[in-house]
């Protein structure tokens, strides 16, 4: 793995952090064994693009694959455009402001893979629920710290896709989206961070 880089960043939008490269060393790891047909781009999809350091990071490792993007911030969404014009002059990805896949047409918009480090800290409902803070939302997981993850979900039953992941704590309640039966959901890598684990799950559709 490449070392880390510094990207623009803003007071409203959630900065690269130990999730953030923990997320990007799995990806990066995986993406070096995925199978790839040259005659066709595989499409990657980040939930939750944030400063946009991880598609600039596989993008500068990957050039053979198609970059996907939405968040949910106006903010998020300008940051990483900005730091996509200074990382990734080709122009090879596409970027969308709406809150998870809203932005695209499940017959029309088929992934390879899709991945998300959702808002997973577990806060009460009101802080889960502000409205007038755009970096409180990027973190807040609610009570359980997974009602993103299960609106993620929800997301993909929609769409056709090969391999989803998602990034959660070891503090949350993870038995709440781990036992969905519209998936298969396993565990695929781990890393301590003080208190807590980070966990990396993949999802598959279940035939």
């Amino acid at each position: 793995m490449k070392r880390r880089f510094s990207v623009k960043s803003s007071l409203d939008v959630y900065p690269p952090s130990e999730d953030t490269w923990f997320l990007t060393e799995f990806l990066v790891n995986f993406l070096s064994r995925f199978k790839v047909n040259t005659k066709q781009k595989r499409v990657i999809c980040e939930i939750g693009v944030g400063s946009g350091y991880i598609i600039i990071y596989l993008s500068l490792n990957f050039s053979h694959l198609r970059f996907y993007g939405t968040d949910i911030s106006p903010i998020a969404l300008s940051l990483s455009k900005e730091n996509f014009r200074d990382w990734i002059p080709t122009g090879n990805y596409y970027l969308c402001c709406s809150p998870y896949l809203n932005c695209f047409n499940p017959q029309k918009f088929f992934p390879d893979i899709i991945y998300f480090n959702p808002p997973y800290v577990s806060t009460s409902y009101e802080e889960y629920n502000q409205t007038n803070s755009v970096i409180t939302k990027s973190w807040a997981g609610g009570p359980s710290g997974v009602i993103p993850i299960s609106l993620y979900l929800d997301e993909l039953t929609r769409f056709e896709f090969k391999l989803a992941f998602f990034l959660t704590s070891s503090l949350n309640e993870n038995n709440i989206v781990l036992t969905r039966e519209e998936f298969n959901i396993k565990e695929v890598a781990k890393k301590k961070i003080e208190s807590e684990q980070l966990i990396i799950y993949q999802v598959t559709p279940r035939v």
